[in-house]
């Protein structure tokens, strides 16, 4: 909880996540909302970035996701529509890029319910190194 940081209104939902939990928030009330997960990295370098979007009724056309590596942003546009769940679970692991992190302390990858029409999930993030 204290590598994340939230913003606006989200619902904690304890079925069909990664792990116990997720949170949900809904885009129709137009209230901006986010939750930005703050990596600890200890060493600099190439890691690959990826977020557990699990398929629910009503989720979001879109999902707009900013990766900041410690000293410039790139944002990331995830269509639902292109999220495949292979197996037998709820959702998929959905590689968002490499990404060059540093060291000092201002990394985040941010979820947000910007630009989108319906539920928005915020359930787990993953990085990577990459050797």
């Amino acid at each position: 909880a204290s590598q994340v940081a939230v913003t606006g209104q989200w619902k904690k939902l304890t079925r069909r996540s990664y792990g116990p939990s997720m949170h949900v928030t809904d885009s129709v009330k137009h209230i901006p909302s986010s939750m930005r997960f703050k990596p600890v990295i200890t060493k600099e370098g190439n890691y690959s970035v990826y977020t557990y979007l699990p398929k629910l009724p009503g989720i979001a056309d879109q999902l707009t996701i900013v990766i900041h590596d410690g000293v410039k942003s790139q944002t990331k546009i995830i269509k639902s529509h292109e999220i495949v769940v292979e197996g037998q679970t709820s959702g998929e692991w959905v590689h968002l890029g490499d990404f060059n992190f540093r060291a000092n302390g201002r990394a985040y990858i941010e979820i947000s319910n910007k630009d989108s029409k319906g539920m928005v999930v915020s359930d787990a993030v993953l990085l990577r190194k990459k050797q």
